[in-house]
């Protein structure tokens, strides 16, 4: 199965003068194998507007909610959330739990704004309610409050790319990273990050990083969901830090539109 995945980028300027371009399409970028249901909340999020389509990553919240990335959902007209996969390329999965839908059942934020991945998280309400087994479970999110993050390992997941361009694999990757000082990713991408609403990672030895394909997708620690994969410079090369959206600050937001009751 193939896929077009859509490319946009934002320019960013330093003293008048273009310093790169970020691409808003996103993988795990030297991760290892998963093993199969391993990950059981992460969502394979196919979506379509018009005869493009591309792919991203999602967490399974509750039995009839996936929580994605704003950037993955913005433009779409329809929507495939796969649960149970592993191996993306085949057909013969039997844990596999198939949803769709349309436009009226992805809940955006409302103060999302694409050209800067401000308030970059949606959700998507499945058609039914989905069947918790050993493949598929719900991921308990982070409690209130705002946590330093600074030094913890987390776990990151998804189906994106491995090399940057279009190297793309058929199973499960996973990433191990760790939460580095936000100062790390003002000093990177400038103006686009905000303190209370984002936070990053980087990993300068492995060079573990998120890319294209993996927008939406979860990052955990400890078996609990603290943050929704946004961004990372064009190519995901190594040494700069993957920027993620700060789920301690959305949590009203998500108990609001979805029926996720808060702790």
């Amino acid at each position: 199965m193939s896929f077009n995945v859509f490319f946009w980028c934002v320019v960013i300027f330093n003293a008048g003068q273009a310093v790169w371009c970020l691409n808003a399409a996103i993988e795990i970028i030297n991760g290892h194998d998963a093993t199969a249901s391993s990950v059981p909340y992460l969502a394979y999020v196919k979506l379509q507007s018009g005869e493009e389509d591309w792919f991203c990553g999602g967490s399974l919240i509750s039995q009839n909610y996936v929580l994605t990335s704003a950037n993955c959902t913005y433009r779409a007209e329809n929507f495939t959330v796969v649960l149970g996969a592993y191996d993306i390329s085949s057909s013969n999965e039997s844990t596999r739990q198939v949803f769709t839908g349309t436009r009226d059942s992805i809940i955006q934020h409302e103060r999302y704004f694409a050209d800067v991945f401000l308030n970059d998280i949606a959700l998507i309400k499945l058609s039914q309610a989905a069947v918790i087994n050993d493949a598929v479970q719900i991921i308990p999110l982070t409690s209130g409050g705002d946590p330093n993050l600074e030094g913890q390992n987390a776990t990151i997941s998804g189906w994106g790319t491995t090399d940057g361009f279009d190297e793309y694999p058929a199973v499960l990757l996973n990433g191990d990273v760790t939460v580095s000082n936000i100062s790390v990713c003002e000093h990177i991408y400038i103006d686009l990050i905000q303190r209370d609403k984002q936070f990053c990672t980087i990993n300068d030895d492995i060079g573990v990083s998120i890319c294209d394909g993996d927008f939406g997708g979860p990052l955990a620690i400890n078996g609990t969901l603290y943050g929704v994969q946004s961004f990372i410079i064009p190519y995901c090369y190594i040494g700069f830090p993957s920027v993620y959206t700060k789920l301690s600050f959305y949590l009203e937001w998500i108990a609001k539109n979805s029926d996720v009751s808060l702790q």
